[in-house]
């Protein structure tokens, strides 16, 4: 079985069209998305509703869960904040509560998923976990493999058979998972990359044959920029 982990679309229409142009020709089974379909560009809506005729499934991020709850828009930085904000205003009525109905986590295909840490903690980054919290997270699910979102990098933890925790990046394009160790995979974003790399991106698991690969592709993203600052969305959002 093939499936795809996208994340971090944050109503970036371009970005996520470009994906799933990219998604046709992969023969995936099943797409999971690991939350923050909303915020700092400027189509939510279009962007929610090509997820839906695309099947796929999402789970709850920490902007989708600040269109509806204060204290997480309180928790976040300036930029977040006036982002969602202004974004909340374009959601339509289907949208908003498809957004609030998100699930926190998905457990199945032997995978499991959440935004932040597992099991379910939306605004925690995984790259900034200590040990001890790492493998807390470790003991929080059963499966080998947890593939989350929030950090907007393809990033990997791995838990050796003897205990140990490594933190690295992808090398290269391809991941062979050891079935001696268990792993979280944080699978980079679609719409917004923290990696100064303008290609937006995702992972796709094979089940059969225990692989990661990482796709990446170019998209129009001054279009994407033009939109930001038409909308009136901080420049910031663009620049990034």
């Amino acid at each position: 079985m093939k499936l795809a982990i996208i994340s971090d679309i944050h109503s970036n229409l371009e970005a996520l069209e470009a994906a799933f142009e990219d998604l046709q020709h992969q023969s995936v089974d099943t797409i999971y998305c690991t939350g923050d379909l909303f915020g700092y560009a400027a189509n939510p809506n279009e962007v929610i509703d090509l997820l839906q005729q695309n099947k796929v499934k999402c789970l709850m991020g920490n902007h989708d869960y600040a269109c509806f709850n204060q204290r997480m828009v309180d928790s976040m930085v300036r930029n977040s904040r006036e982002s969602i904000a202004i974004t909340k205003r374009f959601l339509t009525p289907e949208s908003f509560d498809l957004l609030r109905n998100l699930p926190g986590f998905i457990s199945e295909n032997g995978i499991y998923l959440t935004h932040g840490m597992p099991p379910e903690l939306l605004d925690e980054y995984m790259d900034m976990q200590s040990t001890h919290e790492l493998k807390q997270g470790f003991l929080s699910y059963p499966e080998q493999v947890a593939f989350v979102g929030h950090t907007h990098l393809f990033e990997v933890v791995e838990l050796t058979e003897i205990g140990k925790i490594e933190k690295y990046e992808f090398d290269g394009y391809k991941l062979d998972l050891k079935s001696t160790s268990r792993y979280m995979i944080s699978a980079g974003s679609v719409g917004q990359p923290r990696d100064d790399n303008r290609e937006a991106g995702y992972l796709i698991y094979d089940t059969e044959i225990q692989q990661v690969t990482k796709r990446t592709f170019r998209y129009n993203v001054e279009l994407t920029i033009d939109k930001i600052k038409a909308a009136g969305l901080p420049e910031s959002n663009g620049k990034r």
